[in-house]
C-alpha cells in the first residue's frame, strides 16, 4: 500500500485524485458533474464545520438527506472529522428517527437546508443533549475506528444498528476494486438506497479507483432502465434481484440491450440461475457476478463469477467462494462443521462488524460461534458448499425476509401492530408475490375494526416504508399448530391463495386526464378500477413501482423530465390517486414544487423592453451586398434548412448560422445532416460553406452563449436577422419554453438593435386561437394580439409573448416583420417532411386505429419550400415596417381527403365521433408511450383555460377564427411564388415519403 492509501482509505484516495486529476468527474447527478477537486473542496468545508462542534471521536452523526451528491459529501466529511456515518431515510417517521438517535446517542444530524426536499445545501444540527458513549461491552473497541452504522430490522421491536469499522471497510474496498476491475474511465451506477449498506460499497469502489459515480436523481423505472444506463454510459452496476426481475418483465423478456455495461453484480437477496441466464442474454459482453454478504459480515463476503454453467433454472445460484480475509462454514445443529454438499446453517468470519447498538450509545458484540479459534457470525441462512461452485444459499433458519433488498424481521412489524389499541394479536408473513408483507390480526374485545387503510397508516408512524405490509386481513382468531403456536404456514398459504376480500373504494373520474392516469395507476399496481381509492403503497406499491408509474405517466402525458423527482416525492408524501392527479396537473402546468406561476412569468416577460441604439430611418428594405451578413437561427431545423439555401441564392451576403454544437466542425456536420434529413441538399450551392459563417452558440443562454466581445462583434456586422429557431413542444408549460423562445428572442432583438438590423420573426397562427375562443370571427394581419389567457399551451404562449416583444421593439424604432405559419408541410415536389411533427404523427395514428375523426379538421398545409420562398422574398424585397404576414395556404382541404388517399392504398379507414376518437388516443398514450402520437395526445385531452373544450378543439374550423392574408397577397403579387392546392396529388406525395421512411405503418 502506498502512502496515499492511508486510513481512512477512500477519503485519502479522493483527496489524492483532487490533487493529481482535479478536473476528472467524481460524481454525475442529473445534468451536474462534480469534479474530484470540487468534491474535495465540499468535503473539506463540511468537515471543518463538523470539527468545530467538538464531538467525541467516532460519534455517530445522523445523515438525513435525499439521494444525491450531498450524501457522498456528508459521508466523506464525517470520516475526515473522525465521526461515524449513520444514514437514515429522510422520509422515515419521526418516531423511528428518535429511536435511532436514542439507541446510538447520535451527536448531530445533517439534513437538507432548503425549502424543498432536493436542494443542494445541507445543514448540521447538533443534538440538544446526547449521552456519553458507553463502549465497555466490546473488549478493546476504539470508538474512533467506526466508519458507519447501518440500521436493520430487529425482533425486539426497535431498529438495530450494526457498527462497522474503517479497517473492515478498507480491506473490503481494496479487494473489490481489484476484483471488479474498476478503472478511472468507468462510470459506476450508485443505485442502492442510501440506507442500504451496498450503497456504501458502490460509492467507495468508484471513488477509490478514481472512476465516475453516477447518482440517479430518482429510482429509474424498470421500463426505462436500458435507455437510462445507455444515456448515462454506465459500465458497472450492482442491482438487487427483485429490481432486475422487474426490468426483465418491463422489457418483455430477455432481449439484448444496446447498453454496453462491462460488469453487472446481482446481490442483496437470493439470486436464481434464471436471473443470471437473463443477464447473460441481455448483456452478452458483460461479466456477471453474484454477490453475497450481510451488514454484520462487512457487506460482501462471497463472489461467484457466472460462466453459464448453472444448475436448475429456477434454483438458487451459487454465491461462490469467500473473498480473501473472509471465511464461510456450514454447521449442523451442534455447531459441528458439515462436509461439502450437506446442508446446514451458514456462518461467516472475517470482516465482522464491531457490534450492535444497544441503547444510549452502547455497542454489544455480535453473537458468534468459535470454530478453530476464529469467531463466525450466525447469518440465519441455510445452505451447503459445492466443491466447484462454492456456497449455495437455500433458505433461512428464522423468519427474516428480504423486502426490496432490505432485511425485515416480521417480529418487529408484529410488535408495532400489537401496540395499536384495536389489536389483540397478529401475525405477519410474506405476501403471495414474496415481495411484500401481509398482516393478519384479531381485534381486542370491545373494539371495532379500524380498517386496512387506517391500520397501515398507523404503522407508517413507526416503521420504514419497506416494513409496511401491502395488505392486512382481520381474522376471528389466528390459526394454531397442534403445539398451540401461531401457524405461519397456514397464514402463508392464505396469503398465497389471494382469497382475501378486495377493497372496494371507488373514485369518480372527472376528466380525460384522470382516466388516462387511472389506466396507468391500475396497470402498474395490477388492481381494478374499483380499488383506485386504496392508497398507492397499501395497494402493493413500492419505490420501484412508483418510478414506473411516474415514468409511464410522464411519457403518456408529456411531462417535462425535471418534474419526475418532484412527482415521486409527492407520491411518497401523499400516496392517494386524487393527490397524484393534482400533482400531475401541477407538473404539466409548470407549477409543481413551488415553481413560479406561468402567469407571473408571462407578466414579467411582457414588461421587458428593447430600445434600439439606432432607430429606423428612411427605407427599411434590406440592401444586402457582399459586405453584408444575415444572421439565421434554426438553420439545422426543418424550416431553417430550407431558408438557408434561399438566403444564399437570393443575395451575395454572408449567412451566419447560430448552431448549438461543441465546435465549428460538429456544427457543419449538423448542417449537412439537416440538409440530408429534410431534403434541402439539392438546393444548397456547391460553394455554400464559402459564404456560411458558423456561430457556435445557444438561444437559451445570455449573449446567445457567446462572450460579450463575440456578441458585440456579431452585432456590429449583422445586416439582417431571420429568426426561425426555438423550441417546439406543444406539451411543456410556458416556464419550460420561455428560455429559448422568449429569452432567446430578446437576446436577438438586443443584438439587432445595435445597428438597427431588420428583424424577421417566424411565429405561428396559433397565437390568434384565443380570439376564436373569445368569440372573434375574423382576425386581420395588423390587428393587435389579445387573449393570451385563453391559449393554454406553453409553446403558443411563448410565441405570443415573443411576438409582443418584437412588436414592442418595432414601436421603439427597430425594423421588424412577423411571419405566422399554420402547418408547414413537406416539400411540394419531393414530399420530404419532418416526421416528428404532429401532422405526420397524426397520419400514423389514423393509419394504426383505422379511423379519422368526425370533425371540421382542416389540412391547411403550406409546403416548406413555398413558405421559405415567400419569407425570403418578403425579407429581401419588402419594407420591414412592422407588418404581420399570415403566411398560410388558402387552398386547404378537409381531413376526409386523407381518408380517401389511405383507402386508395388498401387501408380500411373509417370515421369515429370526436369523443370516441379521442378515447382511442388516450388508450394509445397509456398502452404505447413510444407511439409517435403519444407526445401530442395531451393536446386532445387537456381542456382550454376556459374549460369549455379541449385545446385541440380550439383549432377546429368551427372555433378557430377566420383571418385575412392581405399583406401576403400584396407582397407576393407579380412573383411566381404560388400556394399549391392541398389535393390528392400532394397528399399522395407525402404518403409516398412516409412509406419510404417506413414511418406510416406499425
Amino acid at each position: 500500500m502506498t502512502d496515499v492509501l492511508t486510513h481512512p482509505f477512500v477519503l485519502a484516495r479522493v483527496l489524492h485524485y483532487s490533487q493529481t486529476r482535479p478536473e476528472s468527474t467524481a460524481l454525475a447527478f442529473g445534468d451536474v458533474d462534480i469534479s474530484y477537486a470540487e468534491l474535495a473542496e465540499r468535503v473539506n468545508r463540511l468537515a471543518s464545520e463538523l470539527i468545530d462542534l467538538h464531538h467525541e471521536p467516532g460519534s455517530p452523526v445522523v445523515v438525513q438527506l435525499p439521494r444525491g451528491p450531498e450524501q457522498v459529501v456528508a459521508m466523506l466529511a464525517l470520516w475526515q472529522a473522525g465521526l461515524a456515518f449513520l444514514p437514515v431515510d429522510h422520509r422515515d417517521p419521526s418516531r423511528r428517527l428518535d429511536d435511532i438517535r436514542s439507541t446510538t446517542g447520535a451527536s448531530a444530524t445533517i439534513s437538507a437546508d432548503v425549502d424543498n426536499a432536493w436542494g443542494s445545501s445541507i445543514k448540521v444540527s447538533a443534538a440538544a443533549a446526547h449521552p456519553r458513549r458507553q463502549t465497555q461491552s466490546v473488549h478493546g473497541f476504539d470508538p474512533a475506528s467506526v466508519a458507519y452504522v447501518i440500521f436493520t430490522s430487529g425482533s425486539s421491536g426497535r431498529p438495530k444498528g450494526v457498527v462497522a469499522s474503517h479497517e473492515s471497510l478498507t480491506s473490503l474496498i481494496e479487494q473489490l476494486t481489484h476484483r471488479y476491475g474498476i478503472m478511472s474511465d468507468d462510470r459506476v451506477l450508485q443505485f442502492g438506497a442510501p440506507t442500504f449498506d451496498t450503497s456504501i460499497e458502490q460509492v467507495c469502489v468508484a471513488l477509490a479507483a478514481g472512476a465516475t459515480l453516477v447518482l440517479p436523481e430518482t429510482v429509474w423505472a424498470p421500463s426505462e432502465f436500458h435507455q437510462k444506463i445507455e444515456q448515462a454510459g454506465i459500465t458497472v452496476m450492482d442491482l438487487t434481484p427483485s429490481y432486475w426481475r422487474d426490468i426483465i418483465t418491463a422489457s418483455g423478456g430477455a432481449e439484448r440491450s444496446r447498453a454496453r455495461p462491462r460488469l453487472l453484480i446481482l446481490g442483496g437477496a437470493a439470486v436464481t440461475n434464471r436471473d443470471l441466464d437473463d443477464a447473460r442474454s441481455i448483456y452478452p459482453q458483460a461479466r456477471i457476478l453474484n454477490a453475497y454478504g450481510l451488514t454484520e459480515t462487512g457487506i460482501t463476503s462471497c463472489l461467484a463469477e457466472f460462466d453459464g454453467a448453472a444448475g436448475a433454472r429456477n434454483g438458487p445460484a451459487a454465491v461462490g467462494h469467500p473473498l480473501d480475509g473472509s471465511a464461510v462454514a456450514v454447521l449442523d445443529g451442534s455447531d459441528a462443521p458439515l462436509a461439502p454438499g450437506v446442508a446446514g446453517s451458514v456462518v461467516v468470519a472475517g470482516r465482522l462488524a464491531v457490534g450492535i447498538t444497544s441503547g444510549s450509545g452502547t455497542v454489544v458484540p455480535l453473537p458468534t460461534v468459535s470454530i478453530g479459534g476464529e469467531n463466525f457470525y450466525r447469518t440465519g441462512d441455510t445452505g451447503y458448499v459445492d466443491q466447484f461452485r462454492g456456497l449455495v444459499i437455500t433458505g433461512r433458519t428464522d423468519r427474516q425476509l428480504k423486502i426490496r433488498g432490505f432485511r425485515v424481521d416480521p417480529d418487529e412489524v408484529e410488535n408495532a401492530l400489537r401496540q395499536l389499541p384495536h389489536i389483540q394479536d397478529c401475525a405477519v408473513v410474506a405476501s403471495g408475490s414474496g415481495s411484500a408483507l401481509h398482516a393478519f390480526y384479531t381485534l381486542a374485545p370491545g373494539t371495532s375494526d379500524p380498517g386496512r387503510s387506517d391500520l397501515l397508516s398507523a404503522l407508517r408512524t413507526t416503521l420504514p416504508s419497506y416494513s409496511i405490509p401491502s395488505d392486512a386481513t382481520p381474522l376471528d382468531s389466528l390459526p394454531q399448530t397442534r403445539h398451540g403456536k401461531t401457524d405461519y404456514r397456514a397464514l402463508t398459504e392464505h396469503a398465497l391463495s389471494g382469497t382475501e376480500t378486495a377493497t372496494d373504494i371507488g373514485i369518480v373520474l372527472d376528466s380525460a386526464i384522470e382516466h388516462a392516469i387511472a389506466t396507468v395507476w391500475t396497470e402498474v399496481l395490477k388492481i381494478d378500477r374499483h380499488e383506485l381509492g386504496v392508497p398507492f403503497f397499501d395497494a402493493g406499491g413500492t419505490s420501484v413501482t412508483a418510478a414506473e408509474l411516474v415514468a409511464r405517466t410522464r411519457a403518456s402525458l408529456g411531462i417535462h423530465v425535471r418534474y419526475v423527482r418532484a412527482l415521486i416525492e409527492q407520491l411518497l408524501k401523499e400516496p392517494h390517486f386524487a393527490n397524484f392527479c393534482q400533482a400531475v396537473a401541477a407538473a404539466r402546468s409548470g407549477t409543481l414544487v413551488a415553481r413560479a406561476d406561468p402567469r407571473e412569468a408571462m407578466e414579467s416577460d411582457l414588461a421587458r423592453t428593447i430600445t434600439p441604439s439606432r432607430a429606423m430611418e428612411g427605407d427599411s428594405r434590406a440592401h444586402l451586398t457582399e459586405a453584408s451578413t444575415v444572421l439565421l437561427t434554426g438553420a439545422t431545423g426543418f424550416l431553417g434548412s430550407h431558408l438557408l439555401p434561399r438566403l444564399l441564392t437570393n443575395s451575395t451576403a454572408r449567412v451566419a448560422c447560430l448552431v448549438r454544437a461543441e465546435s465549428d466542425v460538429t456544427a457543419r456536420d449538423r448542417l449537412r445532416a439537416a440538409w440530408r434529413k429534410y431534403g434541402s441538399a439539392p438546393d444548397i450551392p456547391n460553394d455554400a460553406f464559402d459564404r456560411i459563417d458558423i456561430v457556435v452558440g445557444d438561444l437559451t443562454q445570455p449573449h446567445l452563449g457567446l462572450s460579450e466581445v463575440a456578441f458585440d462583434q456579431l452585432a456590429a456586422r449583422t445586416s439582417l436577422v431571420v429568426h426561425s429557431g426555438g423550441t417546439v413542444n406543444f406539451i411543456y408549460p410556458y416556464t419550460e419554453m420561455k428560455t429559448a423562445n422568449v429569452d432567446g428572442t430578446l437576446e436577438l432583438l438586443r443584438l439587432a438593435s445595435v445597428n438597427g438590423a431588420p428583424f424577421h420573426h417566424v411565429s405561428t397562427m396559433a397565437v390568434i386561437a384565443g380570439h376564436g375562443v373569445a368569440g372573434t370571427s375574423l382576425v386581420n394581419e395588423d390587428d393587435p394580439l389579445e387573449h393570451l389567457d385563453q391559449l393554454g399551451v406553453g409553446y403558443v404562449e411563448s410565441k405570443w409573448v415573443s411576438e409582443h416583444l418584437v412588436h414592442d421593439a418595432g414601436r421603439a424604432g427597430l425594423p421588424v416583420a412577423v411571419y405566422r405559419a399554420a402547418d408547414i408541410s413537406g416539400h411540394s415536389t419531393r414530399g420530404t417532411w419532418n416526421t416528428a411533427t404532429e401532422m405526420c404523427c397524426m397520419k400514423r395514428f389514423i393509419a394504426d386505429i383505422g379511423a379519422i375523426p368526425l370533425a371540421e379538421l382542416p389540412m391547411d398545409y403550406t409546403p416548406v419550400d413555398v413558405f421559405a420562398d415567400a419569407l425570403v422574398h418578403i425579407a429581401t424585397h419588402e419594407p420591414t415596417d412592422g407588418r404581420v404576414y399570415h403566411l398560410t395556404n388558402p387552398n386547404k382541404t378537409h381531413i376526409s381527403l386523407l381518408r380517401e388517399r389511405l383507402q386508395a392504398r388498401g387501408r380500411d379507414i373509417g370515421e369515429l365521433p370526436w369523443d370516441e376518437w379521442i378515447s382511442r388516443m388516450i388508450d394509445l398514450a397509456v398502452s404505447n408511450p413510444r407511439h409517435p402520437m403519444t407526445p401530442f395526445a395531451p393536446l386532445f385531452i387537456d381542456k382550454c383555460p376556459g374549460g369549455q373544450m379541449s385545446v385541440a378543439a380550439m383549432y377546429l374550423e368551427d372555433t378557430f377564427p377566420g383571418f385575412t392574408r392581405t399583406n401576403v397577397d400584396r407582397a407576393l403579387a407579380g412573383t411566381n411564388i404560388t400556394f399549391p392546392d392541398v389535393d390528392a396529388a400532394l397528399i399522395d406525395r407525402y404518403l409516398d415519403f412516409l412509406e419510404r421512411e417506413e414511418f406510416l405503418w406499425a
